[in-house]
């Protein structure tokens, strides 16, 4: 019987999530003339579904690669419906918070959920104490802005952001004594794995300010990061009060290994404004990241300007189309802006040229003249969003290489999946190679190629011994089976996802070929271009398709078409990454040309 409701319970959220959500009549209801491109965009697509047709995305606020992400979460069963925080088909909201991942399937973030009720309550320590039901008819959600009035509260909440400033109404319709818990230590991912948080209260000043250490999915691991905060409101404390903990909380009070959740109340109003600002270096720089973008602004100047420069970047290419194509497209265009994610700070006043950032060193740096990056996705975006980068956003792409020459430079070799301040390691390849090495040769110059190529050379070249301050073997970033693939010519089908790997080995060493070959570097030219060719080791020419190969220069007896990835218990499935021989057959997007000529006629 469990398993029948459970069964339903999926089907349902299938149902009304992911197919909901792409309907006419739930697209953004406030939709004027069309004049604007933003109105085109409906953030909600892609918030359905369950696990990998789950499009994982949030209607939360961001400006263009924002450092803050405000917005709404659901009391959704996480990855199996949507690891952004936020799941179409689901009517319960648990809070606001202020950081997540778009569209990766991990579930990073979460931090510093603001939960608004009509009533005190006591020894708060779960999201299930406070249920907020809403509906789609009471919610309107655009780019730059968010708004929800919760049925069973009658509390309407608005958020709108800068580049590291979350801004937030709450509407409390039906007390004069309304409560905000800040959950410091909250988080997406649901574990209990908490580190250190700390909370300073200035009552007179109507702020809150401290810091978060966030464990989340990715950040694990690499022991995690500190998100530095200061909330200003608008209203005095009546009361505040920690909890679990239940004691009046004083100026400045430090956690360990616990939780740490605000409850603060307010008496004779029922609106309440919060602007809370971010940083991931210190309390001062988010202090100040919040005077500088936003000071005494209204919540309506902060919407306008953040909506403005929506439409600045949503109009570098205009298509003349029906109504629901351009529903899709600039749906589609929006979203390649929502990540990677701003890490640096706003620019010193004094020097506009410097923003400081934590680098994968834990120590603080500067931004010399550009935006610092993290959260790059790359073996998923170098093949996609980049080269759209390359044509309409120059200076974007540009301050995304310069981030990944930092990340090599702090943290010993370029990244392939920076999160935060350090290595996730998560999934193949060298993309970081390619995506910089296409960026040089169509026309973005403004950094250092030559230490780039360095940084290839390294990145591709045989395990060190080289350890960081984990004690982890640097080098080991990103070089699963390296060895192997050298001196073989290929990743040997006893080595995991031996052929997805030597095909996104031999792209890259082409890519670092290409570069070299432009710079002038001869002994790397003719080294890359001889290691680029591996990927022929792996073509079965009577499959017409790559093939795993053993150690000892046989092909394995049998590859099946059918066998992918996902059945990882067969020799072909495990030779492959997201999908099987037949997909990986057209793999080779350096020389598709070739590649037609490897078929016949």
């Amino acid at each position: 019987m469990k398993l029948k409701i459970f069964v339903f319970v999926q089907v349902f959220w299938l149902c009304t999530g992911f197919f909901g959500c792409l309907q006419d009549d739930i697209r953004l209801k406030n939709e004027k003339s069309g004049q604007r491109l933003i109105d085109y965009v409906d953030t909600r697509i892609g918030t359905g579904g369950l696990v990998s047709a789950s499009g994982h995305t949030s209607p939360a606020i961001s400006t263009p690669f924002g450092m803050v992400k405000p917005g709404p979460d659901t009391s959704t069963l996480g990855i199996i419906t949507s690891s952004s925080g936020y799941h179409y088909g689901d009517m319960e909201l648990v809070g606001f918070s202020q950081t997540r991942y778009f569209g990766t399937g991990s579930s990073e973030g979460g931090v510093l959920r603001l939960i608004p009720s009509n009533q005190s309550i006591e020894n708060y320590e779960s999201k299930n104490k406070i249920v907020h039901l809403f509906s789609h008819n009471h919610e309107v959600a655009e780019p730059g802005y968010y708004s929800v009035t919760t049925d069973n509260t009658g509390i309407f909440t608005e958020i709108t952001s800068t580049d590291r400033v979350g801004v937030y109404n709450f509407n409390f319709s039906q007390t004069n004594d309304p409560v905000l818990i800040l959950d410091v230590t909250s988080k997406l991912d649901g574990n209990k794995d908490f580190k250190d948080s700390r909370v300073v209260v200035d009552r007179e000043k109507r702020t809150i300010s401290g810091y978060t250490h966030l464990i989340g999915d990715f950040s694990s691991r690499y022991k995690g990061i500190r998100i530095y905060f200061y909330a200003q409101f608008d209203q005095a404390f009546a009361d505040v009060v920690l909890s679990p903990q239940q004691k009046n909380l004083g100026n400045d009070i430090s956690i360990k290994g616990q939780p740490l959740l605000v409850n603060l109340s307010f008496s004779e109003t029922n609106q309440v404004g919060v602007k809370i600002g971010l940083s991931y270096t210190s309390e001062e720089k988010a202090k100040r990241n919040l005077k500088l973008e936003v000071g005494q602004r209204s919540f309506e100047s902060v919407k306008i300007e953040n909506q403005s420069r929506w439409e600045t970047k949503l109009s570098k290419i205009q298509i003349e189309a029906e109504k629901n194509r351009k529903h899709i497209f600039y749906s589609a265009l929006y979203r390649s802006y929502l990540m990677p994610n701003l890490y640096s700070d706003a620019p010193d006043p004094e020097d506009r040229t410097k923003a400081s950032f934590i680098g994968f060193d834990s120590k603080m740096h500067s931004a010399h003249g550009f935006n610092y990056y993290s959260d790059l996705s790359l073996w998923d975006t170098f093949r996609t969003v980049h080269p759209l980068y390359v044509l309409i956003d120059q200076k974007s792409q540009s301050d995304m290489i310069q981030s990944l020459l930092s990340m090599a430079e702090t943290g010993g070799t370029l990244p392939r999946w920076p999160s935060g301040a350090g290595y996730s390691s998560s999934m193949l390849g060298h993309p970081a190679a390619i995506m910089i090495s296409e960026s040089y040769l169509k026309g973005i110059r403004n950094f250092d190629a030559r230490k780039a190529l360095k940084f290839m050379v390294k990145s591709t070249s045989p395990k060190s011994t080289v350890v960081d301050r984990f004690g982890n073997d640097v080098d080991e970033y990103g070089k699963e089976f390296v060895d192997e693939y050298i001196k073989f010519g290929y990743c040997p089908s006893d080595t995991e996802e031996s052929v997805s790997r030597t095909l996104e080995y031999s792209y890259a060493d082409y890519s670092i070929y290409r570069l070299a070959r432009e710079l002038g570097e001869s002994k790397i030219i003719d080294e890359y271009y001889q290691r680029s060719q591996n990927y022929k080791n792996l073509w079965n020419d009577q499959l017409k398709l790559f093939a795993p190969k053993k150690s000892d220069g046989h092909f394995i007896d049998s590859v099946s078409l059918t066998d992918t990835s996902y059945i990882r218990n067969t020799e072909t499935g495990k030779a492959f990454v997201e999908g099987g021989a037949n997909q990986w057959r057209w793999y080779l997007p350096q020389e598709p040309e070739l590649l037609a000529s490897m078929y016949g006629d």
